[in-house]
């Protein structure tokens, strides 16, 4: 048995010092394009040197589409022999595994091999962004996700029944799941405010406590694996899919930003306009939104999500306290004043959202500008808002022309991300679906 006498559980999770044990292995994990988790698992006396050291990773990783292919395309597979990058784990996300006994995780940074950052790298990606973020607005983002899943059991059948949102008789009815899934956060020293049933059946939702923007990603990261894990230890699986089958509701990951300090901290003006901050972060997603829809519905299945009976937003819009609009800003002052950004689904990269939301920010408060104003009652029944454009071909060429981003988010992480959605498009446009089958195979 391996010992690692130097991260107990008690060294990340305050509240449990008096469970002792010793860890004998290490998940060293990294977020790829999908934010699928990757890595490899480490006895915990490898994970010392692994620790100061690194440890090698093929950098063709990140050209995998979502069948796990590599797309060559990308340039990043055999022009460098498909050689490795290094990853090196970041000490401020090890916390505990808690679907296996004595067992830790952690997630990584990849470097390349002189040790600057891998541009490629979605976390790079958010790091970047923020700080850019920060040295604009003087600001610093402070982020909370809500996350939505469907819990199925091992026939693909939901886990309960009924659309009765926040109804405690549909979380029994998943309780065996759900108290582990609690247990599982508390062990791993996940901060979240609550767990509860959603809108349809098999549907629950997650919502994280908020804190800076880069350990929100994180942890949504890991929480995302956790879920899945618990799960499937427990006979269920949880499926993140925007849309998992017909008839349910799509699966969304709201995010949730506020400012802390700077010029440009969130505030409602006694008239109940929006202070500049507020007002010019407001704009930038409801100006660009559009033009980025990849980043935050990154697969085909998701961009059947609109087209679902649903609370999924379907126009550039905004409201007080209003769940039709793509931005809510619920009806608070101070320092609980924030805005919902209400479109990305489950399935979406937790850093490369989060990138996205930041950049959609900065864009509006670098002009200074106000948006139109709030929509008031029903916005799915209300002519003339924008629409958004919910097509996913000619949404990723419109993310092609986005110039601004590649500065912001790096050129290598854009272009190769279109890259593989654009193979994924063109398998999928080669796919006989189901659908095809049942109703043309009847027909024809």
């Amino acid at each position: 048995m391996f010992r690692l006498r130097s991260i107990r559980r008690g060294a990340w999770v305050n509240d449990m010092s008096s469970t002792g044990g010793d860890i004998d292995h290490v998940y060293v994990t990294y977020a790829d394009l999908h934010g699928v988790t990757r890595g490899k698992i480490f006895s915990a006396d490898r994970y010392q040197s692994i620790a100061e050291s690194g440890m090698r990773n093929c950098c063709g990783v990140f050209s995998k589409d979502a069948t796990g292919t590599p797309v060559p395309e990308t340039g990043i597979v055999w022009e460098n022999g498909a050689d490795d990058n290094f990853m090196f784990p970041c000490p401020e996300t090890l916390r505990a595994a808690p679907w296996r006994d004595r067992c830790a995780m952690v997630v990584a940074d990849v470097f390349e091999p002189d040790g600057a950052p891998l541009s490629v790298s979605p976390r790079h990606a958010l790091k970047r962004t923020v700080a850019r973020f920060r040295d604009a607005t003087g600001a610093e983002p402070v982020v909370g996700y809500e996350l939505e899943f469907t819990l199925l059991d091992t026939d693909g059948r939901p886990a309960s029944r009924g659309t009765q949102a926040y109804g405690i008789q549909q979380m029994t009815q998943a309780a065996d799941v759900l108290d582990a899934l609690a247990g599982a956060f508390h062990e791993s020293g996940v901060a979240i405010d609550t767990i509860a049933a959603e809108n349809c059946d098999g549907q629950y939702e997650v919502s994280f406590r908020h804190a800076d923007a880069l350990a929100t990603a994180d942890t949504l990261f890991q929480a995302k694996h956790m879920i899945k894990e618990v799960a499937r230890r427990a006979g269920h699986h949880a499926s993140f899919m925007a849309l998992p089958r017909d008839g349910l509701a799509p699966n969304g990951l709201h995010v949730n930003v506020s400012l802390k300090g700077g010029r440009d901290a969130f505030g409602i003006a006694p008239d109940g306009t929006l202070l500049p901050g507020l007002a010019g972060s407001v704009y930038g997603i409801l100006d660009k939104t559009a033009d980025l829809l990849p980043l935050f519905l990154p697969t085909i299945n998701a961009f059947k999500a609109p087209h679902a009976d649903s609370f999924f937003p379907r126009s550039a819009s905004w409201g007080f306290d209003n769940r039709s609009v793509l931005v809510r800003v619920p009806d608070l002052d101070g320092p609980g004043c924030r805005l919902e950004f209400r479109l990305p689904t489950a399935d979406a990269n937790p850093y490369l959202a989060l990138a996205g939301t930041l950049a959609l920010m900065a864009h509006g408060l670098e002009r200074k500008a106000t948006p139109a104003a709030p929509v008031i009652g029903n916005a799915f029944e209300q002519q003339g808002l924008p629409p958004l454009g919910f097509d996913f071909g000619p949404a990723l060429e419109r993310l092609a022309a986005q110039g601004w981003l590649r500065d912001v988010l790096g050129s290598l992480v854009v272009e190769t991300f279109l890259t593989v959605k654009r193979r994924e498009l063109d398998r999928f446009n080669a796919y006989v679906t189901d659908w095809e089958r049942d109703v043309y195979g009847a027909l024809f």
